[in-house]
């Protein structure tokens, strides 16, 4: 992230994505670079750096963005027709 062109909002949004892929087993479908080069409307130079800058920061303990982002499982369960803004005050209600 330091001297990154990208915003913080990206690689936020790229950590999720990682984080999921790999919870799901997935990660080779879904984090080539050239999806996230796409999908973040970036140049595929700067996605491969970002996946592996994310990939390498996600697998460190006590590295900045794993220790913004939560990677265990929430304390609770969200129902399928609740709104996203219901669901945010679940989540801040939750302990």
């Amino acid at each position: 992230m330091h001297r990154s062109r990208l915003d913080l909002r990206t690689w936020f949004i790229a950590a999720s994505d990682v984080i999921t892929a790999y919870a799901k087993g997935l990660e080779e479908e879904n984090l080539t670079g050239h999806g996230l080069a796409h999908r973040y409307e970036i140049s595929y130079v700067a996605a491969h750096r970002l996946r592996t800058a994310l990939v390498k920061d996600l697998r460190q303990p006590g590295n900045l963005l794993r220790a913004c982002i939560c990677t265990e499982e929430l304390p609770v369960s969200r129902e399928p027709n609740l709104a996203p803004e219901d669901w945010y005050a679940v989540l801040w209600a939750a302990k």
